[in-house]
């Protein structure tokens, strides 16, 4: 439990006796946070892997990204890492999806169009 703490004493010596040897114990807490890691910034693949590992369950929304170096990057999720979260709750990730801009389609050839 966080901020508790325990004591134990033992008998010095007698010779060099001052009083007895207290030993203290602080928790700071579990070492593990409860909810999910914060994924936002890492790969798809490196994400999954990690919240996989931790005991949650993974869904992905994908979204259009016009800045290539999104693609494949989690953009946020839900709940927000360091939140408290129990083992197999859905941690939904937001994943970029880079389309870049749509190929030109070739100008009518028509030789009807041609000036003379």
């Amino acid at each position: 439990m966080p901020g508790s703490w325990s004591a134990r004493t033992r008998q010095r010596h007698p010779a060099r006796a001052r009083g007895p040897v207290i030993t203290l114990q602080v928790s700071r807490g579990p070492r593990d946070l409860a909810g999910p890691r914060t994924v936002t910034s890492q790969t798809e693949a490196d994400a999954r892997a990690q919240l996989k590992a931790s005991g949650f369950d993974i869904q992905v929304v994908e979204e259009i990204v016009d800045d290539e170096t999104l693609d494949g990057r989690v953009l946020s999720q839900d709940p927000e890492g360091g939140t408290d979260a129990k083992q197999g709750t859905s941690v939904v990730i937001v994943v970029g999806r880079f389309r870049g801009p749509p190929t030109p389609r070739p100008a009518d050839t028509d030789d009807d169009d041609r000036p003379p």
